[in-house]
């Protein structure tokens, strides 16, 4: 299932100023926002798409399968929005 766990590990001041300034938010979130659909087979055939702000999706499946070296745990997971996966950041 995705998950919010990611913003839950930012400090407070953080989220409240990415709440606040929403160009900030949206920098962040379409580094890793790409559009269409991506699904567990596309990473595994380590395709590379942009995402919305131009950036590199890097997809590898060495020993398990990463998008920009971060541990995808759950895939496909369909909502009305497009596919997501869950991933496990270090």
């Amino acid at each position: 299932m995705h998950t919010d766990e990611a913003f839950t590990r930012l400090p407070d001041e953080t989220l409240e100023t990415m709440f606040k300034e929403i160009p900030q938010l949206r920098a962040v979130l379409t580094q890793y926002i790409a559009p269409g659909v991506i699904t567990m087979i596309d990473a595994w055939r380590e395709l590379n798409p942009k995402t919305l702000s131009g950036q590199t999706l890097s997809f590898a499946s060495a020993n398990g399968l990463t998008v920009n070296n971060a541990w995808i745990t759950t895939a496909d997971v369909a909502t009305d929005k497009g596919m997501l996966p869950s991933l496990l950041i270090d």
